[in-house]
């Protein structure tokens, strides 16, 4: 009997599921992974949700950045839920139909809550933004002048 080849595979193969279940009211939707588009398009409102909870930089020689926990609580209230479906109608653009109206008018709160928990890590949020921020830090350093 001839050996058999296995097929040589090339290249970093991704792991991880490209796909996730999220549900709204009574219905389950499989949603993918977005692509680098929608994937910026959503981490625009993302990061306007970190930037509200972020403390300000303190003036120089003023000591530590503070947050506001009136500011904060404010927020999460007011403007969070808003832009938690707004994120999580970006990433689930790849089911025909699936928006923001319709995330709103049929799901439950906590539903909402965790639709964007599942989007943030499918989509790998945390561990992408740590991949921008690490090429841009190298900049910085090359362009930092040599010290002798």
């Amino acid at each position: 009997m001839p050996e058999v080849k296995e097929p040589t595979t090339t290249g970093v193969v991704s792991s991880g599921e490209n796909s996730a279940k999220v549900t709204f009211g009574e219905t389950e939707y499989t949603i993918q992974r977005l692509r680098a588009g929608k994937f910026f398009e959503a981490i625009k409102v993302y990061m306007s949700i970190i930037k509200e909870i972020a403390p300000k930089t303190p003036a120089a020689g003023a000591g530590e950045a503070t947050v506001d926990l009136d500011n904060l609580v404010v927020s999460m209230f007011e403007n969070w839920p808003e832009k938690m479906i707004q994120f999580t109608a970006i990433c689930c653009s790849s089911v025909e139909g699936l928006n923001e109206e319709k995330i709103r008018t049929e799901s439950y709160p906590e539903q909402i809550i965790e639709a964007f928990r599942i989007c943030s890590k499918l989509n790998r949020v945390g561990e992408n933004l740590k991949n921008f921020v690490t090429p841009i830090g190298e900049l910085g350093d090359q362009l930092k002048p040599a010290q002798g």
